[in-house]
């Protein structure tokens, strides 16, 4: 799925800042947020499962805790960013990153949303 593949290379990406940008004081920070990446790789992977989508309504509320991991990750680099101005233009490119990755999302559960009314208009 190229929404797995885009967080997935958002996660990768981050891994790397953490690795060699982020100063020491800000690592265990860095950390909380490579945790909140994660939950969204296995909100999305449950969401999307096998790519059948025959349990839509869990698929969409997995779309929606994955939504709520960017939410939460776009609060905590904009706050980093307003505290430590020297990461400011590499989270702005995160954060695009991930707000492109938040409508892809949203298109992602509405495709669900629309498949599980298709199916309950066949039934």
């Amino acid at each position: 799925s190229p929404l797995y593949q885009r967080a997935r290379q958002i996660s990768l990406g981050w891994c790397n800042i953490e690795a060699s940008v982020l100063a020491q004081d800000d690592r265990m920070w860095g950390m909380v947020l490579l945790l909140h990446l994660g939950r969204l790789l296995s909100y999305l992977a449950l969401s999307i499962g096998d790519g059948t989508y025959e349990r839509a309504d869990a698929s969409i509320a997995f779309a929606k805790r994955a939504m709520a991991q960017v939410n939460t990750i776009l609060g905590e680099l904009q706050a980093k960013s307003r505290e430590s101005k020297k990461y400011e233009s590499m989270f702005n490119l995160v954060s695009e990153r991930l707000l492109e990755t938040h409508d892809m999302i949203v298109t992602h559960a509405l495709e669900c949303r629309k498949n599980r009314a298709s199916d309950d208009l066949a039934s």
